[in-house]
């Protein structure tokens, strides 16, 4: 959440004129459903920016539909921190598989799969159509990018607003 605070400080700084949803740990579940319904009702009057953190309540096991999100930007990869839980399971696959799959099974698996679910959120049907951006050049790089499906394809661009302003005004 400390990452989503500074983003959200400096989205403040450009005075974007959009109403601005942000995700807070203690949210109960009316307040996560409450947010949702602030974005139906935002759609339909010029949009909102919400602000969430991979892994939270708002960017895993919920369906935007309606195409009600029209562009997520994912930042960072969320590795988890090396406890004694995720330790203890790297250990574990590095003396079945060796070293190298136990780390990616402790450590980048689930790293890209959250990356994943969050960048799927807008997605929910064949119909749906929006812009992910991917604050985070490891995905590009092999030891990340195999985790990524076939049809995922990541480009990267030093300057990805006007790409994403385009994207946006043909859709």
């Amino acid at each position: 959440y400390e990452l989503l605070e500074e983003a959200h400080s400096r989205f403040l700084a450009l005075r974007v004129g959009k109403r601005i949803l942000v995700e807070r740990p203690e949210w109960t579940k009316a307040q996560r459903d409450g947010s949702i319904e602030a974005l139906l009702v935002a759609r339909r009057e010029g949009g909102a920016v919400l602000f969430a953190v991979q892994g939270g309540s708002l960017s895993e096991g919920i369906d935007y539909e309606g195409n009600v999100l029209s562009a997520v930007i994912v930042v960072g990869l969320p590795l988890g921190p090396p406890n004694v839980e995720v330790e203890a399971l790297k250990e574990y696959y590095c003396r079945k598989f060796g070293f190298e799959k136990g780390y990616d099974y402790a450590y980048v698996f689930p790293a890209v799969n959250k990356v994943l679910q969050a960048a799927g959120r807008p997605i929910r049907s064949e119909r749906d159509r929006a812009a992910i951006i991917l604050l985070e050049g490891r995905l590009l790089e092999p030891r990340y990018a195999r985790c990524l499906p076939p049809d995922f394809d990541p480009r990267p661009s030093r300057e990805p607003a006007p790409e994403v302003r385009a994207f946006l005004e043909a859709s």
